[in-house]
């Protein structure tokens, strides 16, 4: 889902008719809202066809929109990491962190399974990545609380001031 926001949404904005010459300020911001919106249908359609869970698609909901506003986060839907693949990966100038959606039925159901996610995570840090894992539940209840997560990682500022609350 990596692809620079500016290009696909110029892109996408080409099919729209461009205000004439001397268009009114209301016309630059119909057309710009047109344009917003058709970025933000073709955003949906990508998640709904790379997710691979409703949790992993309401979670990529989420981050889609936290991210879309700001060109220096960088976020992956299935990323390769080495040899695994994780739900998603954030990354913030030298803050890289992966977000891991855990349904019930792939992890922890058994002690193998808990092992091989524990095996995996370690991997994960060592190529300087850190894991957050939520449950299907923990999404479905509040998915925002990944970005509140992910918030004191890629900015101290915000640490100090969660801490001061």
């Amino acid at each position: 889902m990596q692809e620079s926001r500016s290009e696909s949404t110029a892109i996408l904005c080409e099919r729209i008719e461009r205000p004439s010459p001397g268009a009114t300020f209301e016309d630059h911001v119909d057309y710009l809202l047109r344009c917003r919106r058709m970025a933000e249908r073709y955003a949906i359609a990508r998640i709904k066809e790379m997710a691979e869970s409703p949790i992993e698609c309401i979670a990529a909901l989420y981050l889609w929109d936290w991210s879309s506003g700001d060109n220096r986060v960088r976020l992956f839907l299935q990323k390769q990491i080495g040899k695994y693949r994780v739900d998603f990966a954030v990354e913030y100038g030298d803050v890289k962190i992966v977000i891991e959606c855990d349904g019930h039925e792939f992890h922890e159901k058994t002690k193998e399974q808990a092992a091989r996610d524990k095996k995996r995570d370690r991997y994960l840090a060592s190529q300087g990545y850190t894991v957050l894992r939520y449950t299907g539940s923990e999404i479905v209840k509040n998915p925002a609380q990944i970005i509140d997560d992910i918030m004191p990682l890629i900015d101290p500022d915000i640490a100090e001031l969660l801490r001061e609350e």
